[in-house]
């Protein structure tokens, strides 16, 4: 009788034991879902990071080649004013109707 106390005791004991592990496996599940969805919106972001950097990327190359288009237009117009600036001196130092090219 007492052998089978024992092994009554032994059975139940274990049987905490295994409810336990089990409470332990689904808070481990729910651990893994959780995780699993945080993976997912991290990927996301990943995405719609690397989407913004090739638009940023681009909007760059546009922005450069404006300010190059910028740069070109500002050297012909300075050209332009120091041609004006010099036919202006040439007339008012009293040359003639002919200006010289430059």
């Amino acid at each position: 009788m007492e052998m089978r106390n024992n092994e009554i005791r032994t059975l139940r004991t274990d049987l905490v034991n295994y409810k336990a592990t089990i409470e332990e496996l689904k808070d481990s599940q729910e651990l893994v879902r959780t995780l699993h969805a945080n993976k997912e919106d991290l990927n996301a972001q990943i995405d719609k990071n690397r989407k913004d950097k090739a638009v940023l990327q681009e909007r760059i190359q546009d922005l450069e080649a404006q300010l190059l288009t910028l740069e070109s237009e500002k050297s012909d117009l300075s050209r332009k004013y120091d041609q004006l600036c010099f036919k202006y001196q040439y007339r008012q130092e009293g040359g003639d109707g002919d200006l010289p090219n430059c």
